[in-house]
């Protein structure tokens, strides 16, 4: 799997291989409460931070199928204002519901997650 995201001129790409490195859920425990982060509705995002992040998903993917685990549990974050990378590794947790010892995969809460940027725009 391979997540990515843009919001403004910031963009991130984190590959995940199950065991080899942080999952999504390890970098970000639980969603932001409130106004704590922008989204796309109210800091827009630009189209070509879109392009770069696509291109590493698509080059992070290609990597993962052809079994190179080398940037797996490394969160790449890409600014669009400075055209500058920076990758950092993320420590997977131990205590993670979704990859730590033990964990099982929980039913998702369709209610704490939404559409706001699909649903506001005009």
């Amino acid at each position: 799997v391979v997540h990515g995201a843009c919001v403004g001129w910031l963009g991130t790409v984190l590959p995940v291989a199950w065991g080899r490195g942080a999952c999504y859920r390890c970098l970000f425990e639980d969603l932001p409460a409130g106004d704590d982060a922008p989204d796309c509705a109210t800091a827009g995002v630009y189209g070509p931070v879109t392009s770069v992040v696509g291109a590493v998903l698509a080059a992070d993917a290609l990597a993962l199928a052809a079994g190179d685990f080398e940037r797996a549990g490394a969160v790449a974050r890409y600014d669009g204002w400075t055209q500058r990378f920076r990758a950092t590794p993320i420590a997977r947790r131990p205590g993670c519901p979704l990859c730590g010892d033990g964990a099982a995969l929980p039913a998702l809460d369709a209610a704490r997650y939404s559409l706001a940027c699909a649903l506001d725009a005009p």
